[in-house]
């Protein structure tokens, strides 16, 4: 196989999988390869240095196999709500948004920091500080350590890797950013360095420090990371008035609407998209999981369950229904709030049947569809929703219970094959378009 040219690297690093991409300068795809993170970490909610390295060694083994290419391109995303980072004392971490902070917010009002909602697993949380100094709060690190250990340099998780493998420092986007819900002052030490990079251009690694790494003259350069959301949606945006994202942290996305009072949340994308309103937290995938895995059911019998739905049946078991989906902080249907507590337990949940389960699940995106389309005439007319992920196969039937329910003139589309390395390609190629 020809491995001269332009090689792209694609790189997506979410809590259940791994999984990386090669594409030539057309973007036809070369090699396409996938870890489940159980595989890489006892415990995929917090990385410890060893753990970092193994994931270190994939992605080493991956450029050392095209190091022939005359140019790679690294372009890369991975889940939001994660922090990364290196101690003074030694030794690099990744905390995910399921290690949870040492100590959690007394606050039950959810507040919003620029867009997100500063929920108790947010990295904010897991930042403290004593006389200036930037500790990390982490339940999982906590368990083998004796207190608070400092921090030297914060990350986001790919950026951590492609740090330590090329001894540079590696800037995250603004758009992965955003999630961590981390102020501009918790980026310094006590020394006033910076501890953090944040930038929306692309870096030229020093040809002394890729040669070292490779023992090669290929010239690469790295895009910066974004989040999982951005990557997987981006490149449909400008297709639907709605989008569904079925991912583990779901969201339901309104490129059709504006910022508001009512709707304060936003994503932002890049400059051409800074500020796209998104409902997320919405319990879906780790639900269904946790919920299949109580009822000894498999993703498939689920899927068996949902194409039996009709959409009558989903709105009878729905209205007057006091059932709610909220096992961990999140967005609740209910009432249209993000709750720091949940509003149920895994237990109560695993004690409904597959079909009413199945129907909240499905009815909670169509309520919050209704709740902020409704009245605005200019969406209502040909609007289109698109639906992203595949949930093991749920996401087509979810896709058309959903264009059952609502109301004539929304159009639903399956996207759950829509490839994450084209989004991500187009999402910095508009963004070097729009610095130009």
């Amino acid at each position: 196989m020809d491995q001269t040219g332009i090689v792209r690297l694609f790189m997506d690093w979410g809590f259940t999988r791994l999984k990386l991409w090669l594409c030539n300068s057309k973007n036809d795809l070369l090699h396409e390869e996938s870890f489940y993170t159980a595989s890489l970490a006892a415990d995929p909610s917090f990385y410890g240095d060893n753990e970092v390295d193994k994931v270190c060694d994939v992605l080493n083994r991956l450029l050392s196999a095209w190091a022939s290419a005359n140019v790679i391109e690294i372009y890369t995303s991975s889940q939001m709500h994660a922090l990364a980072g290196t101690f003074k004392q030694g030794g690099d971490f990744v905390s995910t948004w399921n290690d949870h902070p040492t100590v959690y917010s007394s606050e039950r009002t959810v507040e919003v920091r620029a867009g997100i909602p500063l929920l108790n697993s947010m990295p904010e949380n897991k930042v403290l500080y004593r006389s200036t100094v930037p500790l990390l709060s982490s339940t999982h690190h906590a368990k083998y350590n004796d207190g608070l250990d400092e921090i030297s340099f914060i990350s986001s998780p790919i950026c951590l890797l492609l740090h330590r493998l090329f001894k540079v420092s590696i800037p995250c986007s603004y758009s992965w950013w955003q999630s961590t819900c981390l102020s501009s002052d918790q980026l310094v030490s006590r020394d006033g360095v910076p501890i953090c990079f944040i930038s929306e251009r692309a870096v030229q690694i020093p040809e002394i420090h890729s040669r070292a790494l490779l023992d090669s003259d290929v010239s690469i350069v790295v895009y910066p990371e974004v989040g999982d959301l951005q990557a997987s949606t981006y490149g449909a945006i400008g297709e639907y008035q709605i989008l569904i994202n079925l991912g583990t942290g779901s969201q339901v996305i309104f490129p059709c609407l504006s910022v508001s009072e009512q709707l304060p949340y936003y994503r932002f994308y890049n400059s051409r998209y800074p500020t796209i309103p998104a409902i997320s937290h919405i319990p879906c995938g780790r639900l269904l999981a946790e919920y299949a895995q109580r009822r000894q059911l498999s993703f498939s019998a689920l899927q068996v369950a949902l194409e039996a739905l009709r959409a009558t049946e989903i709105l009878s078991i729905c209205y007057g229904s006091h059932s709610t989906l909220l096992s961990f902080p999140g967005f609740s249907f209910e009432d249209f709030a993000y709750h720091q507590e949940p509003t149920t337990t895994l237990d109560e949940i695993a004690g409904l049947a597959p079909n009413v389960l199945l129907s909240l699940w499905i009815y909670q995106y169509y309520h919050i569809i209704c709740k902020y389309i409704s009245g605005n005439a200019s969406v209502l007319d040909n609007c289109t929703v698109g639906v992203f992920g595949s949930l093991g196969g749920i996401g087509h039937g979810f896709a058309s219970l959903l264009a059952e329910l609502l109301p004539q003139g929304f159009e639903v589309v399956n996207r759950a094959a829509y490839p994450l390395p084209s989004s991500l390609f187009k999402l910095h190629q508009d963004a070097r378009a729009e610095a130009s």
